[in-house]
């Protein structure tokens, strides 16, 4: 139903394999996120954002990076 519906309107979708693994992994992906939350799995950087032609700190910016205890580092989906 949502699949039909990022489409537009007057649209059906036909069921695949594909969507149910789809939807699987985002399952799966929310569940970890809550459980990382719980762990406290996040850890905060920050990082300062730099004029390169003058060298001047303009600012910082925070980077939420996720260290999940099976995967590499993790710091932004990958899509």
């Amino acid at each position: 139903m949502y699949r039909a519906k990022e489409e537009g309107r007057n649209n059906f979708q036909i069921y695949t394999e594909a969507m149910n693994a789809a939807a699987l992994e985002q399952m799966t992906l929310e569940n970890s996120l809550r459980k990382a939350l719980e762990r406290e799995e996040f850890r905060v950087y920050y990082q300062p954002r730099v004029d390169a032609h003058t060298g001047e700190v303009l600012g910082a910016e925070a980077l939420v990076r996720w260290q999940h205890p099976s995967l590499v580092w993790c710091s932004r989906r990958s899509s």
